[in-house]
């Protein structure tokens, strides 16, 4: 699992809700990935929550190479992704 598409797939599942374009049957299938996400992709830092399992970058390879990239805490590109998920959910929600 990596972090930054899982963040994407549940922008675009809040926001395709939110707007009529799926049945609300999927809000099923954006619960379950956000607590997921909530729950495999996030780890408290004192205060913070901070965003791990973020792909440092995708590049052509082979499946092997593709599968094994490392994967980092906090990256920038991981972080927005996140955020532009949560505030769709959040969006979706009130």
């Amino acid at each position: 699992m990596e972090s930054s598409s899982s963040s994407l797939y549940l922008y675009t599942i809040a926001k395709a809700l939110e707007h009529g374009y799926i049945s609300k049957e999927y809000k099923d299938v954006l619960v379950r990935g956000f607590n997921g996400l909530m729950e495999h992709m996030t780890e408290e830092d004192g205060e913070a929550l901070r965003v791990k399992g973020i792909c440092i970058g995708t590049s052509t390879g082979t499946y092997d190479y593709y599968v094994d990239r490392p994967t980092s805490t906090d990256d920038l590109h991981g972080v927005g992704a996140f955020l532009f998920a949560m505030m769709a959910l959040y969006d979706y929600v009130k």
